[in-house]
């Protein structure tokens, strides 16, 4: 197969294709086996020809595993958290509710009850202190899965192998899979 390759300065790829596009495209025979529209960015041009780049290949696979925990950690935060039986919402705008609602509370030492609508016990009142802990409640539960990509972020820095990074998800018992994986050194970085 032939393709019209689009080059960066260092001879990555910066678009390909069947037909050429661009000004100056080069134009380069394809080995059978070779992925190279499928992952572009696993391959330089080097001495007239493609050739697949394993460290590009790891530096893209770290980059799309990273893309994809932060992606899962966006949503569970985003899911919601329960407090003392309650379920609360905790999108961007109800997050931002909560902060502006405590800053109040805060300021305002007369205010002792805020009415917050829960997803299974309806609108409810919530004394000062109440209030003030389910914020940190939110908090806590934010602070958790943020936690959780920090650490697997470190851990998928760390490793060399394609499969293993293929095998993370957000789900991971971090301390499990360094203790079962030689493929990294980190312990020390995310205990």
């Amino acid at each position: 197969m032939k393709l019209f390759l689009i080059l960066n300065d260092d001879g990555t790829i910066f678009a390909c294709g069947t037909t050429p596009l661009g000004d100056n495209p080069i134009l380069v025979d394809v080995e059978d086996g070779m992925d190279v529209l499928s992952n572009p960015t696993n391959y330089l041009y080097k001495d007239g020809a493609l050739v697949k780049d394993h460290e590009l290949e790891l530096k893209t696979a770290r980059s799309e595993k990273i893309e994809e925990l932060n992606a899962v950690c966006n949503m569970m935060i985003l899911s919601g958290f329960s407090h003392n039986g309650d379920d609360f919402q905790f999108t961007e705008t109800d997050q931002s509710n909560f902060n502006q609602q405590l800053s109040l509370l805060l300021l305002d030492d007369t205010l002792d009850v805020i009415v917050w609508k829960t997803e299974n016990n309806g609108i409810k009142q919530f004394n000062r202190e109440q209030f003030i802990d389910t914020c940190k409640a939110g908090e806590l539960h934010k602070r958790k899965y943020i936690g959780q990509y920090w650490r697997l972020k470190a851990y998928v820095e760390a490793l060399t192998d394609i499969n293993s990074i293929s095998n993370i998800n957000f789900n991971s018992d971090i301390n499990n899979v360094i203790n079962n994986n030689t493929d990294s050194n980190i312990e020390d970085e995310v205990s």
